[in-house]
């Protein structure tokens, strides 16, 4: 999993990530518990299995995610 994703919005123009877990200065192309890589492999591994085996996508992307939910 050795790759920049430019269009990431920790992505900064010297190829390092700006995340705020990321403390110690990691390069974009270093960083692999990127949840946003994270979904990327979830699709590259999903483009490669056969139909009739597919799971559920969406589920799997959206488990990726820390999301909480609001009540309003």
């Amino acid at each position: 999993m050795s790759y920049i994703v430019k269009n990431c919005p920790c992505y900064s123009k010297d190829w390092s990530c700006q995340s705020k877990d990321n403390i110690t200065g990691k390069y974009c192309q270093d960083c692999t518990d990127c949840v946003i890589k994270q979904v990327i492999e979830e699709c590259k591994w999903e483009t490669n299995i056969d139909v009739n085996d597919r799971g559920d996508l969406a589920e799997r992307i959206l488990s990726s995610f820390d999301i909480e939910d609001i009540n309003k």
